[in-house]
Protein backbone atom coordinates (compact mmCIF):
# COMPACT_ATOMS: atom_id res chain seq x y z
CA UNK A 1 0.00 0.00 0.00
CA UNK A 2 1.34 3.25 -1.31
CA UNK A 3 -0.09 6.63 0.58
CA UNK A 4 0.44 10.14 -1.62
CA UNK A 5 -0.21 13.45 0.27
CA UNK A 6 -2.18 15.82 -2.20
CA UNK A 7 -5.24 18.30 -1.98
CA UNK A 8 -9.07 18.03 -1.90
CA UNK A 9 -9.94 18.80 -5.60
CA UNK A 10 -12.81 21.04 -4.90
CA UNK A 11 -10.09 23.86 -3.90
CA UNK A 12 -12.21 25.26 -1.24
CA UNK A 13 -10.93 28.15 0.92
CA UNK A 14 -10.00 24.98 3.76
CA UNK A 15 -7.44 23.97 0.75
CA UNK A 16 -7.77 20.21 3.00
CA UNK A 17 -4.92 18.52 3.34
CA UNK A 18 -5.46 14.72 1.59
CA UNK A 19 -3.52 10.90 2.53
CA UNK A 20 -4.58 8.76 -0.50
CA UNK A 21 -4.09 5.17 -0.12
CA UNK A 22 -3.50 3.26 -3.36
CA UNK A 23 -2.82 -0.63 -3.46
CA UNK A 24 -0.67 -1.99 -6.43
CA UNK A 25 -3.05 -1.47 -8.71
CA UNK A 26 -2.75 2.30 -8.26
CA UNK A 27 -6.46 1.67 -6.91
CA UNK A 28 -7.61 4.19 -4.15
CA UNK A 29 -8.06 2.69 -1.23
CA UNK A 30 -8.72 4.87 1.24
CA UNK A 31 -9.05 8.80 1.33
CA UNK A 32 -8.42 10.37 4.86
CA UNK A 33 -7.99 14.13 6.23
CA UNK A 34 -3.94 14.68 6.75
CA UNK A 35 -4.06 15.50 10.50
CA UNK A 36 -0.59 17.87 10.12
CA UNK A 37 -2.78 20.08 8.02
CA UNK A 38 -2.92 23.33 10.54
CA UNK A 39 -6.63 24.09 9.59
CA UNK A 40 -8.29 21.39 9.20
CA UNK A 41 -6.35 18.99 11.35
CA UNK A 42 -7.29 16.35 9.39
CA UNK A 43 -10.88 16.80 9.16
CA UNK A 44 -12.75 16.60 5.81
CA UNK A 45 -16.01 17.60 4.65
CA UNK A 46 -18.86 15.00 3.86
CA UNK A 47 -17.98 15.51 -0.05
CA UNK A 48 -14.42 14.81 0.34
CA UNK A 49 -14.71 12.33 2.60
CA UNK A 50 -16.85 10.30 -0.06
CA UNK A 51 -14.37 11.13 -3.37
CA UNK A 52 -13.52 7.25 -3.04
CA UNK A 53 -17.08 5.97 -3.81
CA UNK A 54 -17.96 8.66 -6.73
CA UNK A 55 -14.46 9.14 -8.35
CA UNK A 56 -15.57 7.47 -11.26
CA UNK A 57 -19.35 7.73 -10.93
CA UNK A 58 -21.01 10.24 -13.38
CA UNK A 59 -18.06 11.40 -15.20
CA UNK A 60 -17.00 12.63 -18.53
CA UNK A 61 -14.19 10.38 -19.44
CA UNK A 62 -13.36 11.52 -22.89
CA UNK A 63 -13.76 14.72 -25.08
CA UNK A 64 -16.43 14.91 -27.43
CA UNK A 65 -16.40 16.90 -30.26
CA UNK A 66 -18.93 18.64 -32.33
CA UNK A 67 -19.60 17.61 -35.82
CA UNK A 68 -22.79 18.30 -37.80
CA UNK A 69 -24.74 18.95 -34.84
CA UNK A 70 -23.76 16.23 -33.20
CA UNK A 71 -20.93 15.10 -30.49
CA UNK A 72 -19.09 12.61 -31.59
CA UNK A 73 -16.05 11.06 -29.00
CA UNK A 74 -12.74 11.96 -29.74
CA UNK A 75 -9.10 11.58 -28.10
CA UNK A 76 -7.38 14.39 -26.16
CA UNK A 77 -4.82 15.19 -28.35
CA UNK A 78 -7.68 15.55 -31.16
CA UNK A 79 -9.97 18.07 -28.96
CA UNK A 80 -7.11 20.00 -27.92
CA UNK A 81 -5.79 20.55 -30.79
CA UNK A 82 -8.98 21.68 -32.13
CA UNK A 83 -9.44 24.31 -29.20
CA UNK A 84 -5.67 25.19 -29.79
CA UNK A 85 -6.29 25.85 -33.57
CA UNK A 86 -9.44 27.97 -32.73
CA UNK A 87 -7.67 30.04 -30.33
CA UNK A 88 -4.65 30.75 -32.10
CA UNK A 89 -7.22 31.69 -35.07
CA UNK A 90 -9.23 34.30 -32.85
CA UNK A 91 -6.41 35.99 -31.48
CA UNK A 92 -4.46 36.27 -34.80
CA UNK A 93 -7.71 37.36 -36.31
CA UNK A 94 -9.61 39.58 -34.33
CA UNK A 95 -7.14 40.09 -31.08
CA UNK A 96 -6.92 39.25 -27.75
CA UNK A 97 -9.65 41.54 -26.50
CA UNK A 98 -12.30 39.07 -28.63
CA UNK A 99 -11.32 36.32 -25.77
CA UNK A 100 -13.07 36.48 -22.72
CA UNK A 101 -11.75 34.59 -20.14
CA UNK A 102 -14.88 33.46 -18.15
CA UNK A 103 -14.50 31.09 -15.16
CA UNK A 104 -15.77 30.08 -11.81
CA UNK A 105 -16.62 26.73 -10.67
CA UNK A 106 -17.23 27.52 -7.21
CA UNK A 107 -13.99 26.90 -5.68
CA UNK A 108 -11.75 29.90 -3.72
CA UNK A 109 -8.62 28.61 -3.82
CA UNK A 110 -5.32 29.13 -5.26
CA UNK A 111 -5.25 25.61 -8.06
CA UNK A 112 -8.77 27.43 -9.31
CA UNK A 113 -8.47 30.96 -8.81
CA UNK A 114 -4.53 31.66 -9.58
CA UNK A 115 -3.19 28.79 -11.70
CA UNK A 116 -5.77 29.86 -14.75
CA UNK A 117 -5.04 33.03 -14.81
CA UNK A 118 -1.31 32.23 -16.03
CA UNK A 119 -2.67 31.62 -19.47
CA UNK A 120 -5.29 34.01 -19.89
CA UNK A 121 -2.83 36.91 -18.93
CA UNK A 122 -0.26 35.41 -21.56
CA UNK A 123 -3.10 35.69 -24.00
CA UNK A 124 -4.19 39.45 -22.68
CA UNK A 125 -8.09 37.94 -22.80
CA UNK A 126 -10.32 40.29 -21.60
CA UNK A 127 -11.46 39.41 -18.31
CA UNK A 128 -14.23 39.79 -16.03
CA UNK A 129 -14.62 39.14 -11.91
CA UNK A 130 -14.92 35.62 -12.26
CA UNK A 131 -18.48 34.61 -13.20
CA UNK A 132 -20.63 37.47 -14.42
CA UNK A 133 -22.13 38.15 -10.77
CA UNK A 134 -18.98 37.41 -8.95
CA UNK A 135 -18.84 40.98 -8.28
CA UNK A 136 -22.10 41.66 -6.15
CA UNK A 137 -20.29 38.92 -3.66
CA UNK A 138 -16.83 40.80 -3.10
CA UNK A 139 -18.66 44.19 -2.69
CA UNK A 140 -20.54 42.23 0.26
CA UNK A 141 -17.31 40.88 1.66
CA UNK A 142 -15.90 44.64 0.99
CA UNK A 143 -19.07 46.07 3.38
CA UNK A 144 -18.55 43.68 5.94
CA UNK A 145 -14.68 43.08 6.30
CA UNK A 146 -12.82 46.47 4.82
CA UNK A 147 -11.75 44.63 1.80
CA UNK A 148 -12.66 41.15 -0.47
CA UNK A 149 -11.52 38.48 1.54
CA UNK A 150 -12.92 36.38 4.40
CA UNK A 151 -12.37 35.40 7.66
CA UNK A 152 -8.65 34.29 9.05
CA UNK A 153 -8.92 30.64 10.32
CA UNK A 154 -6.86 30.93 13.06
CA UNK A 155 -9.16 34.13 14.15
CA UNK A 156 -12.70 31.53 13.96
CA UNK A 157 -12.24 29.92 17.45
CA UNK A 158 -11.95 33.67 18.95
CA UNK A 159 -14.40 35.13 17.76
CA UNK A 160 -17.53 36.42 19.68
CA UNK A 161 -20.05 35.73 17.14
CA UNK A 162 -19.91 34.00 13.86
CA UNK A 163 -22.90 34.63 11.21
CA UNK A 164 -22.95 31.65 8.04
CA UNK A 165 -24.73 33.15 5.25
CA UNK A 166 -25.16 31.07 2.10
CA UNK A 167 -22.81 28.42 3.33
CA UNK A 168 -23.52 25.02 4.86
CA UNK A 169 -20.45 24.42 6.89
CA UNK A 170 -21.96 20.90 8.79
CA UNK A 171 -21.73 20.03 5.02
CA UNK A 172 -18.17 21.91 3.85
CA UNK A 173 -16.21 23.19 5.81
CA UNK A 174 -16.16 20.73 9.52
CA UNK A 175 -13.46 22.49 11.09
CA UNK A 176 -15.78 25.43 11.72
Amino acid sequence: MTTIKTVCARDCYDVCSLNVSLDKNQTIRSIRGDGDHPVTEGRLCPRSAADKQRLFQNRINTPFVKENNTFRKSEWHEALDIVALNLSRTLEQHGPDRVLFLTYAGNTGLLANAYPHRLWHAIGATQTDHALCSKSGHVGLSLHYGLSYGANPAQIPRAGLIVFWGINPAASAPRD
